[in-house]
């Protein structure tokens, strides 16, 4: 059971850690609550853990490297994050919330990020809809919210 479960914390870990589980920080670092589905895998676990993706170790050794302000990494303005239900994207997002609220970074967080989006903004992209729409890089034809 041990092997199944990395002793890193969100800010150690390392690409030796993926498909291992890590114990998330306090979550009253998020009142907001957990966006998507992320309760059903602490449900699973029966302890507040994820599971390490590549995805996630990558995004937080970016963060990691910001702050040290290493000169040569910078942090785009908006990222977007797709894929298909259940491939990990709220994890991800409520993860890199977690390690930059524990490490004092100022973070805007929405659960739901429909919230945020205005109908102005999707009429701008010419969707004639209440969502926000972009080419999707990773499925070619198709768009990502």
């Amino acid at each position: 059971l041990s092997k199944r479960y990395s002793a890193s914390s969100l800010d150690s870990i390392s690409k030796a850690d993926v498909g291992k589980y890590v114990k998330l920080p306090s979550l009253k670092l998020l009142p907001e609550g957990l966006c998507g589905n992320t309760a059903d895998e602490f449900d699973l676990t029966n302890e507040n853990s994820v599971q390490i993706r590549e995805q996630t170790v990558n995004l937080l050794s970016k963060l990691r490297a910001f702050a040290k302000g290493d000169g040569k990494t910078t942090l785009d303005p908006f990222m977007l994050v797709e894929g298909v239900r259940g491939c990990g994207k709220s994890t991800l997002l409520n993860t890199a919330a977690l390690y930059a609220r524990e490490n004092g970074w100022i973070v805007m967080f929405a659960k739901n990020p429909r919230d945020w989006i205005s109908e102005k903004h999707a009429l701008e992209f010419g969707t004639n809809t209440a969502l926000a729409v972009f080419p999707s890089e990773v499925s070619k034809g198709k768009f990502g919210q």
